[in-house]
């Protein structure tokens, strides 16, 4: 995040900013803190890699 209102991106995923909302976007979540919304982020981002970690090919 270069300026305050830009999306939010952690690996694969991206909390976009919704500008009339004046929020970030998390599924029909508008979070407008933008610590919040960053460590939402990196908690669905690691979910997402240990997911991962764990399948069995």
């Amino acid at each position: 995040m270069q300026k305050p209102k830009d999306h939010i991106i952690v690996g694969a995923i991206t909390l976009t900013f919704n500008q009339q909302q004046q929020g970030w976007e998390h599924g029909d979540q508008i979070i407008k803190n933008p610590l919040k919304a960053q460590r939402i982020a990196e908690r669905i981002h690691l979910r997402d890699l240990n997911i991962k970690g764990h399948q069995h090919d």
